[in-house]
């Protein structure tokens, strides 16, 4: 994982030196993949950013509750905070994973 983020970074810093910039192609995407699906509605569209929106914002919100969860940890014991953070961290998480499974795919 280390080397797929510090290749991004690469390609990300060459390409801004050169004035370039990213393409989907240094990013691995092939024609096909990147071309529009001409069957997927504009209700289905609209329905899929809303699912991916609200999986974000429930990410950022695992994230802050995971934040807290180490920060209220204290060595050896589990205090009731913690406990009801850890609780609520695997919630979130499970609520932005099932946002991102959820959302309508395109046809291939």
């Amino acid at each position: 994982m280390k080397i797929v983020f510090i290749a991004m970074l690469f390609f990300s810093f060459s390409a801004l030196a050169d004035g370039t910039g990213l393409s989907l192609k240094d990013l691995g995407f092939t024609e096909k993949e990147v071309k529009a699906d001409r069957n997927f509605s504009t209700a289905q569209m609209e329905k899929r950013h809303t699912y991916l929106k609200l999986h974000q914002y429930f990410a950022l919100a695992t994230l802050a509750s995971w934040g807290a969860a180490i920060a209220t940890a204290k060595e050896g014991t589990s205090t009731g905070t913690h406990r009801a953070l850890g609780y609520t961290t695997g919630a979130l998480y499970a609520t932005a994973a099932s946002f991102a499974m959820l959302a309508p795919k395109p046809e291939q």
